[in-house]
């Protein structure tokens, strides 16, 4: 009786002791994703992207067409670079703002009504190795936070890879 009793004992040890050693590793500290801002160049797939900066507005456009909101158009200035061996095109919905979990696309129409040099019109093909700066212009309710951020893609694919930049 007393073997059993120990064999019943030793068991328990054991359940203890991995029960112990899988709560300390479900403890392990997992460093968080690094928070990009403006001015660091981020690599995703075939593409380098570098928000450059960002200005708020109430109109775009040019003397001929001008378009206007009542809310606040932010014009993101950013670089991006084909890091691939072929040519590649970038569409609107791989770079969406967000502010918390609201989501604004690319004006497509910008292009056309701003006045801005490099304004982007909702795609762009970039050859291997090239870089092209892009005005890139979205309508949000108010002026930019620095809590406020893009989402990066790779591709439009539902499972495409993405990352943060913070507008800061």
């Amino acid at each position: 009786m007393k073997i059993k009793h120990l064999f019943i004992l030793a068991v328990l040890a054991f359940i203890s002791g991995c029960s112990n050693n899988a709560a300390s590793s479900s403890q392990i500290s997992v460093n968080p994703p690094k928070d990009y801002g403006f001015n660091e160049a981020v690599q995703i797939g075939d593409f380098e992207y570098t928000i450059k900066g960002a200005s708020n507005t109430k109109q775009i456009g040019s003397s001929y067409v001008i378009d206007e909101t009542e809310y606040n158009f932010v014009i993101v200035n950013m670089s991006v670079k084909n890091i691939g061996k072929s040519e590649v095109t970038i569409y609107s919905k791989m770079m969406l703002y967000y502010i918390g979990e609201n989501e604004y696309e690319p004006r497509s129409s910008s292009a056309i009504v701003t006045s801005l040099e490099d304004g982007f019109a909702g795609y762009i093909k970039i050859g291997a190795g090239l870089s092209k700066t892009l005005n890139v212009v979205y309508e949000i309710p108010n002026e930019y936070q620095a809590t406020d951020y893009l989402l990066l893609k790779d591709s439009i694919s539902s499972n495409a890879k993405s990352i943060k930049v913070y507008m800061r």
